[in-house]
C-alpha cells in the first residue's frame, strides 16, 4: 500500500494576530480570521505581542512545510470572552487544521460546556490541540484541563528544544529566552505561553500522511519524550571557539557594546544585560549580514564569547 504523504501540516495558532509588516516567516498564511470583528482574511494586526511571539518562534524552528491558519481573538490587553474562545475552535475545525496552538485558556469553569464539546469534535476530527496554563501551574485553566488537550509547561532548567514529559505533562523550553515581539522588537520570558511551540513542531514532524491517527501521534510523542526525572540543573561550561577568527568578531561586537574590554569570566558579572544581548544580536546581523534567529537564543547563551560564537555558527 502506497502512503499518500501531507504535502504540508497545517496549523491553527488562536492568539492575539501576527505582525505581518515586521516579522517575516517562511511558511504561507492559508487564511487570516479576526473573531472580534467577524471577519474573514481581514487585519489581524497583533496589538499586543503575544500571537506574534508564538508564531515566530514556531516557525524558526520548524523542520517540515507548514501552513498557517491565523485566528486573532486576543485584544490588546490579552482578553478575550468566551464566546470568542469558542468561535475559534470553531474556525479552526472548518479549516481542517492538523494541529491547534493555543497559549491562552480561562478559568470560568461555569462556562465551559461548549468549549469542551468543541474540543472533543476536534480532536474526533483528528485535530490535536497544545495548549498551556498560567504560570502558576496549579492553576484551574481550560482548555488545559480538558482529557484530549496536549499540556505543555516551561521548565527553568531546559535550555534546547528538547521535550521532557512527567504526570500527563509535557515539559519544554523555559529558561529566560528571546521572544519576538510586535513592531521588530524583542523581549526576553520564561513563561508557559511560550513553551507551546517546541511541542506543536514536534508534533508536526510527526504528522507525515493523511490516515494519522492523534491518539497514536501523542503516545508516540509520550513515548518519545525524556523523563523529567532525568533533567539536571543548568551547569554552563565556557567552550572552545570554534571558529577563532569569527569568535573574535563576537568579541570586538560585545567590547562596543559594554564599551570595555572583557575578561575572560561570565559576560553576566562584566556587564551584561537581556537588552545589551539583544542589540548585540542585532550588530551580529548588521556586520554579517546574516539572518540570525533571535528566538533560537536563552541568555545563558551570553555568558561566554565563545559560547555563542559556537551556537551562532551551528544553527546557521
Amino acid at each position: 500500500m502506497t502512503i499518500m504523504k501531507k504535502k504540508n501540516v497545517r496549523i491553527a495558532i488562536i492568539d492575539s494576530g501576527f505582525d505581518e509588516k515586521n516579522c517575516k516567516i517562511n511558511y504561507p498564511i492559508i487564511s487570516r480570521y479576526n473573531v472580534e470583528r467577524e471577519c474573514v482574511n481581514e487585519e489581524i494586526e497583533d496589538l499586543c505581542g503575544h500571537g506574534t511571539g508564538i508564531v515566530k518562534i514556531l516557525d524558526d524552528i520548524l523542520c517540515v512545510k507548514v501552513e498557517y491558519v491565523i485566528i486573532k481573538i486576543l485584544n490588546e490587553n490579552c482578553k478575550c470572552s468566551i464566546e470568542q474562545l469558542n468561535k475559534s475552535i470553531e474556525i479552526a475545525i472548518k479549516e481542517k487544521v492538523d494541529l491547534i496552538n493555543m497559549s491562552l485558556g480561562t478559568g470560568y469553569s461555569e462556562c465551559i460546556q461548549e468549549l469542551q464539546s468543541l474540543c472533543e469534535y476536534a480532536f474526533s476530527k483528528n485535530i490535536i490541540l497544545i495548549t498551556t496554563c498560567p504560570n502558576n501551574t496549579y492553576s484551574v485553566c481550560y482548555p488545559y484541563k480538558f482529557g484530549n488537550s496536549v499540556k505543555v509547561v516551561a521548565n527553568a532548567r531546559i535550555l534546547n528544544d528538547d521535550i521532557y514529559y512527567k504526570k500527563g505533562i509535557f515539559y519544554a523550553k523555559g529558561v529566560n529566552h528571546i521572544i519576538p515581539w510586535k513592531d521588530g522588537k524583542y523581549i526576553y520570558s520564561s513563561s508557559n505561553s511560550f513553551s507551546t511551540p517546541f511541542v506543536t513542531a514536534k508534533i508536526a514532524q510527526k504528522i507525515f500522511d493523511e490516515d494519522f491517527k492523534a491518539e497514536n501521534i501523542i503516545n508516540e510523542m509520550i513515548y518519545q519524550s525524556k523523563s523529567l526525572d532525568d533533567l539536571s540543573d543548568v551547569i554552563i561550561k565556557q567552550e572552545d571557539a570554534i571558529d577563532k577568527k569569527f569568535n573574535h568578531l563576537i568579541v570586538n561586537i560585545i567590547e562596543g557594546k559594554l564599551h570595555k574590554k572583557i575578561e575572560n569570566k561570565r559576560l553576566s558579572l562584566q556587564g551584561m544585560t537581556p537588552q545589551l544581548s539583544i542589540e548585540i544580536l542585532d550588530e551580529i546581523e548588521r556586520r554579517t549580514l546574516m539572518d540570525i534567529k533571535h528566538s533560537m537564543f536563552n541568555y545563558i547563551d551570553f555568558e561566554y564569547v565563545e559560547n555563542l560564537s559556537n551556537k551562532i555558527l551551528q544553527i546557521l
